[in-house]
């Protein structure tokens, strides 16, 4: 596309989310407003009306449920608007985040679920949801806040109380919770069975085609064809395999010397509409440089997940010999992420320096490094020169429907 036709399509689709949060601040303002004045009239015609409208409700988000299991987010944002004029629920707006995050619109989801919490403060899951997407698009610390001034109002709430040490090992870098449930996207594509294991955190290449990651022992264990399952920051899922490619001696051992492996996907992941492709930066960052790091938190089971974003600097030196240091702190069982600089261009993979402690700083796998081990199987992604630096949650909403996390069946 061409880059003014482009950003004509990013500014419409951005005008046209926008006007979606106007249209449903108005809604919900006045959705309970008939049935206030309907109360006054006849209390039993009232109750009977209510009662006929919650299971209209009821329906219209059981609907929109199946519509994000199939991937339409669009389709349930507008049953959601339905159930929305019926009443000032808070289940409804919950829902209608989770239907903008499968869209690819973050910030709306980011503000919406502002607006959620603070409209039902008697439903903390609505603020225990606002208070995860914060923390992973780079927000720990407010999300910690939130959270605190949660609990003083609320000092026994379950779903605060699970939330607040989680976030509080994000902002620690000190990661080593992989059991407890947290808030997810919701799924749709292909299923993944119930046994399979998560792997680890990557990135889509070749417009969704395939995916750049790091798997345990290099891959070798899933080079017989053990399936493997892709899912990205939205929510899709399709199965994968590695490449045909690194069945080529020097190619595999450029790839493993880096600790990586590409995947070819059954089917294209792309990102929604008005979404920006993958770019890269010119050249390697510099010391100094802001970045974001994207990685799948670990987890012992299947669970969706969004990914959480760590914001730091590029240093001079790492602990791996040759690659610039990163201050950001990767949990023990994640052994690499995709990393970006503050324009949103990918400029490489954050990988661990070593096994031995439980949480480590990061070292910078430069683009440079990883364009000479790929270039024998795919084309380098388009090189975007010069951009302006992103606000965090516009950072994490371009980023999200890039990332991946992957799957492996248990043999």
């Amino acid at each position: 596309m061409h880059p003014q036709l482009e950003v004509k399509a990013v500014t419409l689709n951005r005008r046209s989310a926008a006007a979606r949060l106007l249209r449903l601040a108005a809604a919900l303002s006045c959705a309970a407003q008939p049935l206030r004045l309907a109360a006054h009239v006849h209390s039993d015609g009232a109750n009977g009306q209510g009662a006929r409208l919650q299971v209209e409700r009821l329906a219209l988000l059981q609907s929109a449920r199946l519509a994000l299991s199939q991937g339409q987010a669009q389709p349930a944002l507008q049953l959601l608007e339905r159930a929305a004029l019926m009443s000032h629920d808070a289940d409804t707006e919950m829902l209608m985040v989770l239907a903008m995050l499968q869209a690819g619109e973050f910030r709306n989801a980011l503000n919406f679920a502002s607006h959620t919490a603070g409209a039902h403060k008697d439903e903390p899951e609505a603020l225990a949801l606002y208070a995860w997407l914060q923390a992973l698009s780079g927000q720990a610390a407010y999300a910690a806040r939130i959270i605190d001034a949660g609990l003083q109002r609320l000092p026994q709430e379950a779903h605060l109380r699970t939330l607040q040490p989680l976030i509080q090992q994000l902002l620690d870098g000190s990661w080593t919770d992989t059991a407890t449930p947290r808030p997810g996207p919701a799924a749709f594509g292909a299923a993944l069975p119930q046994q399979a294991q998560a792997l680890g955190s990557g990135l889509l290449l070749n417009e969704g085609r395939q995916a750049l990651l790091a798997l345990p022992d290099g891959g070798l264990a899933w080079a017989n064809g053990r399936p493997l399952w892709l899912r990205n920051g939205l929510g899709q899922t399709q199965m994968a395999q590695l490449s045909r490619g690194a069945s080529n001696t020097s190619t595999e051992s450029a790839l493993a010397a880096l600790g990586l492996s590409l995947l070819n996907l059954d089917t294209q992941l792309t990102p929604p509409a008005g979404q920006p492709p993958l770019r890269c930066a010119a050249r390697d960052a510099f010391a100094g440089s802001p970045v974001a790091a994207l990685i799948y938190l670990p987890d012992s089971g299947t669970g969706t997940a969004w990914p959480a974003m760590q914001l730091g600097f590029v240093g001079r030196m790492g602990l791996v010999p040759g690659q610039p240091g990163l201050d950001i702190a990767l949990p023990a069982q994640v052994s690499a992420g995709p990393v970006f600089d503050q324009a949103g261009r990918w400029i490489g993979f954050a990988q661990r320096g070593g096994q031995s402690i439980q949480q480590q700083a990061a070292s910078l796998l430069p683009l440079s490094a990883l364009n000479a081990a790929l270039a024998p199987m795919l084309d380098t992604p388009p090189v975007q020169a010069q951009a302006l630096p992103l606000s965090a949650d516009r950072l994490y909403e371009q980023c999200l429907p890039l990332s991946v996390q992957a799957f492996g069946g248990v043999s």
